[in-house]
């Protein structure tokens, strides 16, 4: 299986002049820990990370510190306009050079830093099977759907609706025939199971359970959060 991560986002939310995936957790970058999981998983043939070009400079430090210890990096690619447009440029490129042995590709949020060993090994089981999986948490609160004022205009089960949550592993050819349907369309999009579910000509995609650990660094509360879960222990490296 080949992997893309995306890191070419610029972390305004977080605030702050660094890029969230260069921030500091334990004296090592949230890319860091990121690319470690996959660097350890025997599922795992090359790692190819999307960033941006004003973060090139912070890449290219990133790799003069830590680059020995991730022998499946390949060389980087440049992020485009939407995040669709980034993960379809890299798509391209992995088709080009990189051709996986199993036809696999995992898209994964950088800012996602704890990945278990065992769910990625999981997604792995589950897109062989289905063509798409996707891990995901149950929603614990009730949801509405509300129009541009602000009344609410329809009641959602509950029951139904899932937090997802990344990697997101599909096929290879599948996936890359939907994301260049979408970039050409130029369909806005949240995730990538929207753009296989959308334009692949399966498109199913398979929920697994995740984990409560796998949040993503978005506020400054979640680098605490990032902190506390590395000083308690290994929950996130079952």
């Amino acid at each position: 299986m080949n992997v893309i991560v995306v890191a070419a986002g610029s972390g305004r939310r977080l605030g702050g002049n660094l890029p969230k995936q260069y921030m500091p957790l334990n004296g090592k970058p949230v890319l860091y820990y990121s690319l470690n999981a996959f660097e350890k998983s025997p599922l795992v043939k090359h790692v190819s990370v999307v960033i941006s070009h004003d973060a090139e400079n912070l890449y290219d430090d990133f790799l003069q510190k830590y680059g020995t210890e991730f022998s499946k990096l390949t060389y980087p690619f440049f992020g485009g306009k939407e995040r669709k447009d980034s993960v379809c440029n890299a798509m391209s490129e992995i088709s080009n050079h990189f051709i996986p042995d199993d036809n696999l590709i995992a898209i994964h949020d950088c800012a996602r830093p704890f990945l278990p060993h065992d769910l990625l090994k999981k997604l792995y089981e589950t897109a062989e099977v289905f063509g798409g999986s996707a891990p995901a948490l149950p929603l614990v609160d009730t949801v509405k759907e509300i129009d541009c004022d602000g009344f609410i205009i329809s009641n959602p089960i509950r029951e139904r609706l899932k937090i997802v949550q990344t990697p997101q592993v599909f096929n290879f050819s599948q996936y890359l025939k939907a994301v260049r349907i979408c970039k050409e369309k130029n369909v806005h999009v949240t995730d990538d199971t929207e753009i296989y579910s959308r334009f692949a000509e399966v498109g199913k995609v398979k929920l697994v359970a995740g984990y409560s650990c796998l949040f993503k660094i978005t506020y400054k509360e979640d680098i605490e959060r990032a902190e506390k879960l590395l000083s308690e222990g290994s929950e996130w490296k079952l």
